[in-house]
């Protein structure tokens, strides 16, 4: 709003000005604009009305037509993982010993009627639905049973148990009381025949009889189990491609996700590409909403803007034109920057789905501050007219009084940005290279495509304009000649201070308790049967069944006793975690094959010469060992040297338990304990590996990269301001705010239960983006008009300055808040972080920049920009 009355400011935009600026970038730049954009700009208005248009619109139209045919690909699992993360290495680790790393689905079993799995007819349903996706599902002609190898017996626990049930109801009659009483069906190991099957893997939430206070007719020790997760594990065979494994893995969701009959029953698939397939399609049910906040922000414009001009007495439907084209100019900026990237070949992250909310959020501020520009010039030049008032001076005087500004924060987001995607990780950097892209673009466009619409509205404009004596601009002045007194008060300073000290504590409370986490549920929509589905693995399965990989890389010569001697001791150190479920629960090779070096009777059918060559831990004996149907298993865990036929390296598995295992936080804990135990044997080259890995390493850089962004953008904003703002005093009023406004941000979403996350850490990185727009017109805007007003008192610069600034700025906050708010119809963790940081980023930017940087030039400017200014040089009239 156009604050000041004409009559009562200074004409600091006339021609015959009295004081002339000594700042140096701003003389530069003044004299670039005289000097070269004059005498071109009004032989330049015609080619850019014939031109302009269909050139931006043409580009716009072939670089946004890449993008519906761009198919998302995230990737969650390394996205967000530092690349001098440990996990990657073990990661690359893991996948040359697998080959690639095993095709698995997790199939989830449910009773419908929320009771006991174990139970006969539930048992039944699920042995069944094992021997469907055993035999059901084929891709070039091959199905589970044909293509699974060492994994085919992983859910025999599951068959075992209930062909153990079934024996046990017969043996149940007098006549055959004692028929099984070798069959124990305890959990959670149970014996059928002499051998052992482990139910733990498979069951979850289980509850157990207390010792000897089983019911009599029970045939098990266990009361209740809650899931049965089937585990489905292949080895993609040379003759799939991906999308063959694609293929399989679908169909086993789609027939037991959505065509079940869940009457028994009720199954759930998981898999790791459904999991992605999840994020995407939570982060795609945001982007309609990019049109919703359009059509809210073309509303809010026309309103705002209508009430601008009404106000100064300028209203033309032309200026509904310029609020809609405010609009428009970021989206095209977005559409041509994410097309144009698309082409040359980047990742269609779902991350850059956030990009349109940004810079439509800090796009359109530039083009309010140029209309506001544009109604204050033909007020000035109404009332006060000025020889040869020509269209192409006033936009030049449009573009000397925005164009620094708008220049200014343009620059420090760009770099700033720039700088994030040189250091962040993989989604992030997309994440800033995308931003960097779309504001140079919304910068182009903004100045070739925006201000030619201004210039052509403005034609038409002129035909309308005609003298105008109104004046009802004295109680807006009055209101902030007062305000800006207020400010300057030294109560006022007391009571700001205070009021910053009492903010500065809370935020920094708040940063105090930020949690860094991981959550999978976070990434899909809320309530969605993903959702349910991990939240129900997390407390049920996790807390049960968390293990880790140890790949022993140099297993060396294993016929050594000193060298199986220390491989058992690296085994046993892993076993002496107190999380540990045991020897009993580990998942080692070696402890398998010596019981059967001493039960087999193999070498009694030898004779004398082929009894040297099955010694303990030959080939031959090994190879033996493996054939065996109940071994099978042991053959995914050991990899055989081409040459010697003779172990190379192998894995194990030990697992743990307890109550907070589930939380990626003790995950950390425990990932230390176990990589600090397999340095000490790097003779065995001895590697950890944990599915989790490459999340859990996510944890310890998100504060420091947060930081870090942090720590970059202040300093960008230090150089910038300094080569358009060369005073200390303003400098700082730009650039220390960031750092004021990133802590309230940080503190209060920490209180406000947001945890810090790669989404809270994107939504943090994108409120400094926001947050420069706010800091950095109302400090240039007061630098400046001190330079051409040097014996002007801060109060009088600082009326002048929230004359020029502080409407543009209020369209900002409540355009960013109304953007935000459409974002709340999307049922998703990522739109509410964001919906909290818009909100909390308005908050404290509107405060920061309209009353805490006010009160601020005003208690320490009055002395300090004096010095940079030379003294007035008079001109010839005042000799």
């Amino acid at each position: 709003m156009f604050w000041l009355a004409p009559a009562e400011r200074p004409a600091f935009h006339r021609t015959t000005n009295t004081y002339r600026p000594s700042g140096k970038v701003r003389h530069r730049y003044d004299l670039l604009l005289q000097t070269n954009m004059k005498p071109h700009l009004q032989s330049s208005v015609q080619y850019i009305r014939r031109s302009t248009f269909q050139v931006t619109t043409i580009f716009t139209l072939i670089c946004s037509i890449k993008i519906p045919f761009t198919q998302i690909q995230d990737d969650f699992k390394l996205g967000y993982t530092p690349a001098d993360a440990r996990s990657l290495v073990e990661l690359e680790i893991y996948n040359d010993f697998a080959n690639g790393g095993p095709l698995t689905l997790f199939v989830f079993l449910m009773a419908a009627d929320g009771g006991s799995m174990a139970r006969m007819k539930q048992l039944n349903e699920t042995v069944k639905i094992i021997e469907e996706i055993g035999t059901q599902f084929k891709v070039k002609n091959q199905s589970f049973y044909d293509i699974c190898t060492s994994f085919c017996n992983v859910n025999e626990p599951v068959v075992q148990f209930r062909n153990g049930m079934m024996l046990k109801s017969v043996s149940s009659s007098d006549a055959n009381g004692t028929l099984f009483d070798n069959l124990s069906l305890r959990y959670p190991i149970m014996t059928s025949l002499g051998l052992e099957f482990d139910l733990s893997p498979n069951f979850h939430g289980v509850e157990t009889y207390a010792e000897g206070k089983e019911p009599k007719q029970a045939f098990t020790n266990i009361k209740y189990v809650k899931i049965i997760m089937l585990i489905i594990r292949i080895d993609k065979p040379d003759s799939w491609t991906d999308e063959d494994a694609k293929t399989w893995d679908v169909a086993i969701r789609k027939r037991f996700n959505e065509n079940y009959n869940a009457s028994v029953v009720v199954p759930r698939v998981f898999s790791f590409s459904f999991f992605e397939e999840e994020v995407t399609r939570a982060s795609l049910t945001a982007f309609p909403y990019v049109f919703v906040g359009l059509v809210i922000m073309v509303v809010f414009s026309v309103v705002t803007v209508a009430i601008s001009a009404w106000y100064l007495h300028l209203w033309t439907p032309y200026k509904m034109v310029l609020a809609t084209v405010a609009c428009i100019t970021p989206v095209m900026a977005t559409a041509s920057c994410l097309g144009l990237l698309f082409w040359c070949g980047l990742r269609f992250a779902s991350i850059l789905l956030i990009t349109p909310f940004l810079l439509l959020a800090i796009g359109v501020d530039d083009a309010y501050i140029i209309i506001n520009a544009w109604g204050r010039i033909c007020v000035e030049r109404t009332r006060h007219p000025v020889p040869s008032d020509t269209l192409h001076n006033r936009i030049t005087e449009v573009l000397r009084d925005a164009g620094p500004s708008i220049t200014l924060t343009s620059l420090t987001n760009m770099l700033a940005f720039a700088i994030g995607a040189y250091s962040a990780t993989n989604e992030i950097q997309l994440f800033c290279i995308a931003n960097v892209v779309a504001m140079f673009f919304d910068l182009l466009y903004t100045v070739v495509l925006y201000v030619p619409v201004l210039v052509i509205c403005a034609r038409c404009e002129k035909r309308l304009e005609g003298p105008d004596t109104r004046h009802t601009f004295h109680k807006m002045s009055d209101f902030c000649s007062s305000y800006c007194k207020w400010l300057s008060s030294g109560y006022t300073s007391i009571c700001v201070l205070l009021i910053m000290c009492a903010y500065w504590s809370i935020s920094i409370y708040g940063m105090k308790h930020i949690t860094p986490s991981i959550q999978s549920s976070k990434l899909v929509i809320i309530g969605s049967p993903m959702e349910q589905l991990l939240d129900m693995r997390d407390k049920y399965v996790q807390s049960e069944y968390l293990f880790v990989t140890v790949i022993v890389g140099n297993a060396g010569n294993l016929t050594d006793p000193r060298r199986r001697q220390r491989i058992h001791s690296m085994v046993e150190q892993f076993e002496s975690m107190p999380e540990c479920n045991g020897q009993r629960f580990t998942y080692f090779w070696m402890r398998d094959y010596e019981r059967f070096l001493l039960t087999s009777d193999i070498d009694v059918q030898m004779d004398e010469d082929s009894r040297a060559e099955w010694s303990p831990y030959s080939s031959q004996s090994i190879q033996e060992f493996l054939e065996w149907s109940e071994n099978k298993i042991w053959g995914a865990f050991i990899v055989f040297d081409n040459h010697t036929n003779s172990v190379s390296k192998f894995s194990l598995i030990v697992r743990y338990h307890g109550l907070h295992v589930a939380q990626f936080t003790e995950k950390l804990r425990m990932m230390k304990e176990w990589r600090a135990i397999a340095e000490n044997y790097t003779d065995l080259s001895a590697t950890i590996y944990n599915d989790d890995g490459v999340f859990i390493d996510q944890i310890e850089s998100l504060i420091p990269r947060t930081a870090q962004s942090t720590i970059y953008c202040f300093v960008c904003m230090l150089l910038i301001c300094s080569l358009f703002m060369p005073n200390l005093i303003a400098v700082l009023a730009a650039s220390a705010p960031i750092v004021s406004i990133f802590v309230g941000v940080a503190g209060f979403m920490t209180l406000w239960h947001v945890d810090l996350d790669p989404i809270s850490m994107t939504a943090l990185i994108l409120s400094i983006g926001m947050s420069v727009d706010y800091l950095a017109h109302i400090s240039y805007h007061y630098y400046n008009i001190s330079m051409f007003h040097p014996s002007m008192s801060s109060v009088e610069v600082m009326q002048q300055a929230l004359s020029v600034i502080a409407y543009p700025l209020l369209q900002c906050c409540f355009s960013n808040v109304f953007l935000a708010l459409c974002l709340l119809f999307v049922n998703t963790y990522i739109t509410r972080v964001i919906v909290k940081t818009v909100l909390l980023v308005v908050l404290f930017g509107s405060m920061h920049a309209l009353v805490i940087i006010p009160a601020f030039l005003c208690a320490f400017s009055k002395w300090r920009f004096k010095r940079v200014v030379q003294p007035a040089i008079p001109t010839k009239e005042n000799r």
